[in-house]
C-alpha cells in the first residue's frame, strides 16, 4: 500500500489493491474507464481483509460464489495491468548471463 505499513497476501491482492489506490482522486487519479455497468460492478465486487499485516481481497472463486457470477471485466482490467518483462529486456538478461557462464576451456 502507498503507506508502506502493510504489505499484499499475494499477487491478486496486490494487483486489486494498487488499481484501487489508482484510482483514488487523492492520490491524482488519471485512471479513465468507460462507462460499463458490469465493469463497476466487478470492480466493487471483491472484499478485502487484513491477514496479520497482509491485505488479502477474496479469492476469484469467493466472489463467484457471494454474486453468483465470475466478474470478468473487473478481472480484465486488473490482470491487463500486470507489468511483465519485455522480451528484449529478457533476451540481454539472457545474453550477459550466458557471457558470464562461458567457459572457453570447457
Amino acid at each position: 500500500d502507498r503507506s508502506g505499513q502493510l504489505s499484499f497476501y499475494n499477487l491478486r491482492s496486490q494487483l486489486w489493491w494498487q488499481f484501487r489506490e489508482a484510482l483514488d482522486p487523492a492520490y491524482g487519479s488519471t485512471v479513465a474507464l468507460p462507462p460499463e455497468p458490469k465493469l463497476l460492478a466487478d470492480l466493487t465486487a471483491p472484499r478485502w481483509g487484513l491477514q496479520g499485516t497482509k491485505i488479502k481481497v477474496e479469492s476469484r472463486e469467493e466472489i463467484i460464489k457471494r454474486i453468483g457470477r465470475s466478474p470478468d471485466y473487473g478481472s480484465a482490467i486488473i490482470n491487463a495491468q500486470i507489468d511483465t518483462p519485455k522480451r528484449h529486456i529478457m533476451q540481454t538478461i539472457n545474453a550477459s548471463a550466458a557471457r558470464r557462464d562461458y567457459d572457453p576451456y570447457a
